[in-house]
């Protein structure tokens, strides 16, 4: 079967190249996740700062059938994980997020436990 995906690409207005602003972050997140509906969200390689992370979390409950987040090499610290972890786990989050990738950031214990309520789901 063919499953829809949302990547990033460095050539368009991603939510990649979007990320200069707050305004234009959740414009383009929330735009990105409501129009695609794809399944898999993939922002690997992109510095998310804690304003991106934020709003990614809010966007999460437009996002009803994203089942797979990637979140690779976005240098993202337990501060930032800790709210990913918060908002995965939150009753207003839709998405059904199935598969999480947090390869290559600088997660620690305090992350990792962040994201616990997560896997008890």
């Amino acid at each position: 079967s063919i499953s829809s995906e949302i990547r990033r690409a460095d050539d368009d207005m991603s939510v990649g190249s979007a990320m200069t602003s707050e305004s234009k972050v959740r414009s383009s997140l929330r735009q990105l996740l409501q129009d695609n509906m794809g399944t898999m969200l993939d922002l690997s390689s992109t510095r998310l700062h804690h304003v991106h992370v934020t709003e990614l979390v809010h966007s999460l409950n437009v996002a009803s059938s994203l089942q797979t987040l990637i979140l690779e090499n976005c240098k993202l610290n337990d501060n930032e994980v800790e709210i990913i972890g918060n908002g995965l786990s939150s009753p207003e989050n839709s998405a059904p997020i199935t598969r999480l990738s947090f390869r290559s950031n600088r997660i620690g214990n305090r992350g990792a436990v962040s994201l616990e309520q997560f896997f008890l789901k």
